[in-house]
């Protein structure tokens, strides 16, 4: 609590600013769409891992929320004020901080996987300085961060070895997958049916209740994405810059529809909230990783001739200046060979 009052004592505007928006890159909707993009425009193994380490995260922190229950920062200690923005998405009990674990998970397993040294630079960056937005922020205590910074590092480093290779990937997914179902579902049973609700009180126990319907309508689609794809649709991930584009927001627009439009007649129909987001998830989850995917070989038809020239002339440029780089860096060291008298050094 003393380092929450030391940060809520430095805050200033710029800085306030800039830490409010920074932690949106550690919430759902940002772990999604980073998610997506790599499963549609990238690498097909990246995404899985991405998908299967940030769901475990998530797993792991519900059942640690609602096993240990420990309360906000503001409400453990009135005197402590968060910043106002920041409180209607921290949902649930305080410990460990779900934002560090969807940050380290999704940065985290990105940063182990590209080659790019200073990309690698910036997403190990940002799994520190989402982190630190959440304490900053007043909605994280240093103990809820640091423990889920702590098993977000260890799920990444975990299961990087099995998604290192197709032939690793393809042979440990199944076990992956029926350990994700087993997980969730002990999590859905655990929170629905075991829980002393005695103990909790409504506003967590329904954030757990949430939490616990998404994963569970979440989950199940995996095995069937990676069923399908393995044996019938091998879908490309590969495409025009532009085609990329199209393909990322068009698919993205889609599953926003999904997620408005279809909670309110399922909820009509079941009468149950819980109920319908599962079911509204499961159909987001279908959507993106096995019907969309059927429609990228009519996207990759598309072509726009004077976008495919613009393309060729950045490409040319983009060559020109590596070109000029690597021959400068190549004269350096030889210069650097060299003395004033034209001997080697």
């Amino acid at each position: 609590m003393p380092f929450l009052r030391f940060l809520e004592g430095i805050r200033i505007p710029p800085l306030t600013w800039l830490f409010s928006t920074l932690t949106y890159a550690g919430g759902e909707i940002a772990f999604f769409v980073v998610a997506m993009i790599i499963l549609w425009c990238g690498n097909k193994r990246t995404g899985y891992y991405v998908l299967v380490t940030g769901l475990f995260g998530v797993v792991l922190n519900q059942f640690m929320k609602i096993f240990f229950r420990i309360p906000r920062p503001w409400v453990a200690d009135p005197s402590l004020h968060p910043v106002a923005s920041a409180v209607p998405g921290a949902e649930g009990y305080s410990f460990p901080s779900g934002h560090t674990q969807n940050a380290v998970g999704l940065f985290g397993s990105l940063a182990v996987t590209v080659k790019n040294k200073r990309l690698r630079t910036a997403l190990i960056a940002l799994t520190i300085l989402i982190p630190f937005s959440r304490m900053y922020l007043g909605v994280h205590t240093p103990l809820d961060v640091g423990v889920a910074f702590v098993c977000g590092w260890a799920l990444v480093f975990l299961l990087r070895g099995t998604f290192r290779d197709d032939l690793r990937y393809r042979s440990a997914m199944p076990y992956i997958i029926a350990a994700a179902l087993t997980l969730c579902a002990a999590l859905f049973v655990y929170v629905f049916f075991v829980l002393d609700r005695e103990g909790v009180d409504e506003y967590n126990l329904g954030a757990a209740m949430k939490n616990s319907a998404t994963l569970l309508g979440c989950v199940p689609v995996l095995p069937i994405a990676y069923i399908v794809d393995e044996k019938y649709l091998h879908f490309d991930t590969r495409g025009r810059w532009y085609v990329q584009i199209i393909k990322t927001v068009a698919g993205l627009a889609l599953v926003i529809l999904i997620k408005l439009i279809l909670p309110y007649p399922l909820e009509a129909l079941t009468g149950d909230y819980y109920i319908s987001r599962a079911v509204t998830y499961f159909f987001m989850m279908l959507f993106a990783c096995v019907l969309y995917p059927m429609l990228f070989p009519y996207l990759s038809k598309i072509r726009i001739p004077a976008l495919d020239r613009l393309g060729e002339r950045a490409s040319r440029i983009f060559a020109r200046k590596d070109t000029a780089a690597a021959g400068e860096s190549a004269s350096a060291e030889n210069t650097d060979g060299i003395d004033a008298d034209g001997k080697e050094n």
